[in-house]
């Protein structure tokens, strides 16, 4: 169900399959003005979001990059970003800050 509610949000136009920013650490903001930190590598992705961090395993997908665990979801296509986790927190559609 989570991952249904990122399916909606993250826009449909790049869909990127490969990587792009693997190795690095990205900051986005979201539509509810919280800020979500990024760190990817091949294999997993590291979020901070609201002071509390997730580590998250890569997943197979054809939508953009995608990483889970236990109750959080990250999807990530292009310079968007849409994650959820735990229940607390709705699903956050964010940009990329350049």
């Amino acid at each position: 169900m989570l991952l249904a509610s990122l399916v909606s949000i993250v826009p449909l136009s790049a869909c990127s399959a490969n990587p792009r920013h693997v190795d690095s650490t990205e900051r986005y903001l979201c539509n509810n003005d919280r800020h979500l930190t990024v760190t990817r590598s091949d294999k997993a992705a590291l979020v901070l979001f609201e002071g509390r961090n997730y580590k998250l395993t890569a997943r197979p997908g054809s939508l953009g990059e995608r990483y889970g665990g236990t109750g959080a979801y990250l999807v990530i296509d292009d310079d968007f970003a849409a994650f959820v986790a735990d229940q607390e927190y709705g699903p956050s559609r964010c940009t990329l800050q350049r």
